[in-house]
């Protein structure tokens, strides 16, 4: 049996949802480096989605993110510039508290309320 850090971490998945108040992003799994791109390829999706409905409002549902580190960082910095691009407002909901210390750490808190 191996240790803990040798078990396969789960890859980040995400599935693009109606609400009534916008459109979701819910994610789960893990946002690192080999992952991260896969945020960003959800990314069009997202924010065409919002545009179709005629919403300024995009969440991204983090509360099944087992981990996120600086390359996951850098995805969520890199999708809120493109929604600002387009006009919607990016907002992080349901953040695991490790995220939430990685976003403190950054500064970035409050760019994703």
């Amino acid at each position: 049996m191996g240790k803990a850090d040798d078990e396969p971490k789960a890859p980040v998945t995400g599935t693009v949802r109606l609400r009534p108040n916008g459109v979701g992003l819910v994610l789960s799994g893990d946002l690192d480096l080999h992952s991260a791109p896969a945020l960003l390829d959800l990314l069009p999706r997202l924010l065409g989605n919002c545009r179709e409905q005629g919403v300024n409002r995009a969440e991204i549902d983090c509360a099944g993110l087992t981990l996120c580190d600086s390359s996951g960082l850098t995805a969520f910095i890199r999708a809120h510039q493109a929604a600002h691009a387009a006009d919607i407002s990016l907002i992080l909901v349901g953040r695991p508290g490790q995220l939430t210390n990685l976003l403190d750490l950054a500064g970035l808190s409050q760019m994703f309320e």
